[in-house]
């Protein structure tokens, strides 16, 4: 009997331990969200947790305060602070074009410069917007959101690609960066009406879907898996396609150019990339899954 009275105290130590550590560390809005965000991590109850956040705040370990209106409209909102990030991606998205534009291949230095904007915003911001848009990224670590900014990135590339593939301007520089840039303005967007509603608890559709009916780990494992999936049933399809229609061998699909062909991949890609690509998304997921079970 005292063993379990003993482990009981135990248990309960460790909840008001994980409760002051993401009070302090990931500053969540409301009572809700600490909610979602200590389920995300570790098997307590809703109900174990509003009552340990009652009892602190009893003790005067912590203070719940109401939340005030200091945005009295959607325009105050986003020319304040809590804004500065989407004018900032905002602003790189516009040099990134003209960088394009307007600096050659050969202008040395400067295109040092367009090699730069074009990295961040080809390889971080698309996933980085999409992450804030769908509400995850307070549920997360500083390296999570590096790594999954990088890996949403690389998927919202190849999709545009494909799009871009059976367009009429095909799948060259300045189409890509325009389809990248409106991508990651429009998550942005919609990223700043969900944290502006967000505030005041408001009931809205992103953030009655994304941010309290499912968690962070789960939506990321149904995003890889989708995506993991598209690739290779689009890489398969491809494959398919030119065994039957051009005899080609299995060497000469997955390793060989197709600069001049229908369905090109873009200068210096082969369709081995878009399979590692896909079976690295596929395992990503996998991780997360096992990591999520033995956590359970």
């Amino acid at each position: 009997m005292s063993s379990m009275i003993t482990a009981r105290e135990n248990a309960d130590k460790a909840l008001d331990v994980v409760i002051t550590k993401f009070l302090k560390e990931r500053k969540p809005e409301n009572v809700e969200q600490l909610t979602r965000m200590i389920q995300d991590h570790h098997n307590f109850s809703k109900e174990e947790i509003i009552k340990h956040v009652l009892l602190l705040k009893n003790e005067k370990k912590l203070s719940l305060k109401k939340t005030k209106n200091i945005f009295p409209s959607f325009r105050s909102f986003i020319i304040s602070d809590r804004s500065a990030w989407f004018w900032i991606i905002a602003v790189l998205a516009f040099f990134t074009i003209v960088a394009v534009i307007g600096i050659s291949e050969n202008a040395f230095p400067f295109v040092y410069a367009r090699y730069v904007l074009g990295i961040l915003s080809t390889l971080f911001l698309p996933g980085y917007c999409f992450i804030r848009a769908v509400a995850i990224e307070k549920k997360l670590e500083y390296l999570e959101q590096i790594v999954f900014s990088l890996g949403l990135s690389i998927v919202f590339v190849f999709f545009i690609g494909i799009m871009l593939n059976f367009s009429p301007w095909g799948i060259t520089l300045m189409p890509i960066v325009l389809g990248l840039s409106t991508l990651t303005l429009l998550f942005g967007v919609i990223a700043l009406i969900r944290e502006y509603l967000g505030i005041y608890n408001l009931k809205f559709l992103i953030t009655t879907f994304l941010t309290y009916q499912i968690t962070s780990t789960k939506l990321t494992i149904l995003f890889l898996t989708f995506a993991g999936s598209s690739i290779l049933l689009w890489v398969g399809w491809l494959t398919w396609y030119d065994i039957t229609v051009w005899s080609k061998d299995i060497g000469q699909i997955f390793l060989g150019s197709r600069t001049d062909e229908t369905i090109g991949l873009g200068r210096g890609i082969v369709l081995i990339h878009y399979c590692l690509i896909g079976v690295a998304l596929l395992l990503s997921a996998m991780v997360l899954l096992i990591r999520k079970e033995i956590k359970h």
